[in-house]
C-alpha cells in the first residue's frame, strides 16, 4: 500500500523552477533518507534519499546523466534532489510502483526544508 508523506514538483532536464513550468507539479510521494546505502554505491550511482511514486499516479520520470532531471520537495521553492536511477519494481502488476534515487544538492541553513 502507497502512503505519500510528501509532494514533489519535477522538471525535465533544461527545465528550471522560476524560468520554466513543472512538467509535474504536485505529485504525491513518499521520500526516504537512505544516505548508508546510498553512500556505499560505487561511481556516477550515488543518492542521498529514496523516493517513492505510485504507479496510479501515471507519471514518466527520467533519469540523465548529461543534464539531471530534478525534483524539488515539496514545491519548487522546497529542497532540490538531482535525479540518479529510476526503477520499477513489479513491473505489470498490481503493487508496481516507481523507485527513484535521489542526491540532494546543497542547503542553505538554517532551513525549514529538508
Amino acid at each position: 500500500m502507497f502512503l505519500p508523506n510528501t509532494t514533489c514538483d519535477y522538471f525535465q532536464a533544461g527545465h528550471l523552477p522560476g524560468i520554466d513550468a513543472a512538467d509535474i507539479s504536485g505529485l504525491p510521494c513518499y521520500l526516504d533518507g537512505d544516505f548508508k546505502r546510498g553512500n556505499s554505491a560505487t561511481g556516477k550511482l550515488r543518492w542521498t534519499h529514496r523516493m517513492i511514486i505510485s504507479k496510479s499516479a501515471g507519471v514518466t520520470l527520467s533519469d540523465s546523466e548529461e543534464s539531471p532531471c530534478r525534483v524539488f520537495v515539496p514545491n519548487e521553492s522546497g529542497t532540490c534532489f538531482d535525479v540518479i536511477f529510476v526503477e520499477q519494481p513489479n513491473r505489470g502488476k498490481a503493487n508496481a510502483i516507481k523507485q527513484v534515487y535521489l542526491q540532494r544538492q546543497s542547503v542553505s541553513w538554517p532551513t525549514q526544508e529538508l
